[in-house]
């Protein structure tokens, strides 16, 4: 059974379930045709573990970004 927020990006999400063949799938768009916004789907399990992961990805993204402009030389 999965869950979705439905969202801007709904569509978008349930197709790449399917294609994927996934158990989840977490959508962001910034500026996109229907303005910026996320769509998530996936199991309580999974959407329970999405912040986490979120956590985990935006700290990579900012120790990367701080490695790429030298800031920490």
């Amino acid at each position: 059974m999965s869950n979705s927020d439905g969202g801007k990006y709904g569509l978008e999400v349930d197709a790449l379930m399917e294609r994927l063949e996934a158990q989840g799938v977490l959508v962001a768009v910034v500026a996109g045709l229907n303005g910026t916004g996320f769509s998530v789907r996936g199991s309580q399990e999974v959407l329970a573990a999405m912040p986490g992961v979120l956590r985990k990805m935006a700290d990579q993204m900012e120790a990367a970004s701080v490695r790429d402009t030298g800031l920490l030389s």
